[in-house]
């Protein structure tokens, strides 16, 4: 049995899990400040169709942490507005 924020966890991932799906989103790769020491555009940028929210992460010196951040970025901004 869930209580008080174990709840409200399991609530928001239901919401985003059902609203958010992997069809939803559109990633890009964009230009970012380690671009010149590493050699490639390791930015990221994501847009949720469904949600009509485009984040970015370019300041993480590889593209997966990027992609990790901009993730954090787009469920803390679809929170609000789809639970």
């Amino acid at each position: 049995r869930l209580v008080g924020s174990e709840m409200c966890i399991r609530d928001s991932y239901i919401c985003m899990k059902n609203l958010m799906d992997k069809n939803d989103l559109v990633f890009e790769v964009i230009p970012s400040v380690h671009a010149p020491k590493v050699g490639a555009s390791v930015g990221v940028r994501v847009h949720c169709i469904s949600l009509d929210i485009t984040v970015e992460s370019t300041t993480e010196k590889t593209q997966y942490v990027n992609k990790l951040a901009a993730m954090d970025k787009l469920k803390k901004l679809a929170n609000p507005r789809i639970c």
